[in-house]
């Protein structure tokens, strides 16, 4: 997927999601691909914005401080789609859901388009903070895309989405919170 494919799903998803999630369900590519095609060079353009927005706007720039608040952020993502896929995944039957791992991990991935565009726009512009209400925008997302993908019945819908917006800011948070603790032992710091 390149990066055209990438921005038109993402308009596509905001402008019009029902219709991309119908889509989506068609065309559903494999986690490997959707991994390499379209997650990681997601991950890697918010990766560089953050890097580029302080080396823009930092009174002090320091290269490693700059790349390990870089690299947490990716990490975290990386760990969140990935736990929550498996988990929804795993909820499904309990949702009256059909379980297929490949278009969970399409609708956690996707679903994070909002988050995506967010840490884009606040890694170049860092003071920025208010354009995470962005975030929002996700749980719509996950409600819209859960019954195409998912064929979640309309009601079990709000409880399925529910539990994984749940688990999803969970695990990101304490993948956050772990990644955190750990960097003062490694001899390192984010400030």
């Amino acid at each position: 997927m390149g990066l055209k494919s990438i921005v038109i799903i993402c308009k596509n998803l905001i402008l019009s999601p029902a219709n991309e999630w119908e889509r989506i369900a068609v065309r559903s590519s494999g986690k490997k691909e959707l991994l390499t095609g379209f997650v990681l060079p997601v991950i890697i353009i918010c990766f560089l914005a953050r890097i580029a927005g302080q080396a823009i706007f930092a009174r002090h720039f320091e290269f490693l401080p700059a790349l390990i608040t870089a690299i947490i952020p990716v990490i975290v993502m990386l760990a969140a789609i990935y736990l929550t896929s498996v988990l929804v995944y795993r909820l499904a039957p309990s949702f009256k859901s059909e379980k297929n791992k490949d278009l969970t991990f399409s609708l956690i991935s996707y679903s994070l388009i909002p988050v995506f565009l967010a840490s884009l726009i606040e890694g170049l512009f860092p003071a920025l903070h208010p354009v995470e209400l962005i975030y929002l925008y996700t749980i719509y997302l996950v409600y819209t895309g859960i019954t195409p993908l998912l064929k979640a019945p309309e009601d079990q819908k709000f409880g399925y989405v529910f539990i994984a917006l749940v688990i999803l800011a969970g695990i990101s948070r304490i993948t956050y919170q772990v990644m955190v603790f750990i960097l003062p032992y490694l001899g390192l710091h984010t400030s």
